[in-house]
């Protein structure tokens, strides 16, 4: 989690072992990305976080990874769900 003047980001649990699954390369993008969102005086961050249809929350692209993402105003806290490679992010389960 890093902190700005007022908007902070955080990774869940499934984020979090995602994350830990990640090239160290791939995973300083993600952390750089994240920082310059929260840090943005141009942007809000929740102007970062694209709508998704079907689920509660929306998503962060960052290179070829998607990030399950939700932006929390009253919290200033944009939360970080789950992180997958754009070839399986929208994929159905197979259930």
């Amino acid at each position: 989690m890093t902190r700005s003047d007022d908007w902070t980001w955080e990774f869940r649990p499934p984020a979090t072992r995602a994350f830990e699954g990640l090239d160290t390369a791939i995973q300083q993008r993600i952390v750089s990305k994240l920082d310059d969102i929260v840090t943005d005086e141009w942007r809000d961050p929740p102007e970062y976080v694209e709508p998704l249809s079907g689920v509660p929350h929306g998503k962060i692209r960052i290179g070829d990874f998607r990030l399950g993402a939700d932006a929390d105003r009253d919290r200033e806290v944009v939360v970080i769900y789950d992180i997958e490679h754009r070839s399986g992010a929208y994929r159905l389960g197979d259930d």
